[in-house]
């Protein structure tokens, strides 16, 4: 897993170089180390994010090409939570909890798929 942000297409340390432990809560184990972004990392990347806003193919598409490249990353959402991470690619696992989180990320992005449609 990558520790950096992700700011304007590159992977980067935190401005100030610090990091946060994520802890698992059930076992209390530290289970990554990520960058501990701080108010000039944000600005830095909502800057990037208005670039990309105004400069890119986003506000150019019409509906149906948005509600085609939402309904992609719900499918590709919906993947990776039917993949177990310990058994490899392709084994199935029992639903839990991560799986229906999946679920329900994926099925916002086809909800917003169906009001980019709509969209003229």
């Amino acid at each position: 897993m990558r520790s950096d942000l992700y700011i304007d297409g590159l992977w980067c340390p935190a401005e100030a170089g610090g990091t946060l432990e994520v802890v698992h809560p059930p076992t209390e184990r530290v289970f990554a180390t990520v960058a501990a972004g701080t108010a000039s990392d944000v600005d830095k990347t909502v800057r990037a994010a208005r670039r990309a806003l105004d400069a890119g193919p986003w506000p150019r598409l019409r509906g149906a090409e948005r509600a085609r490249a939402l309904r992609q990353v719900a499918a590709i959402i919906r993947t990776r939570g039917t993949t177990s991470r310990s058994g490899g690619a392709g084994q199935r696992q029992a639903p839990s909890r991560g799986l229906l989180g999946h679920r329900r990320r994926s099925g916002l992005f086809d909800f917003y798929a169906g009001l980019a449609d709509d969209h003229r």
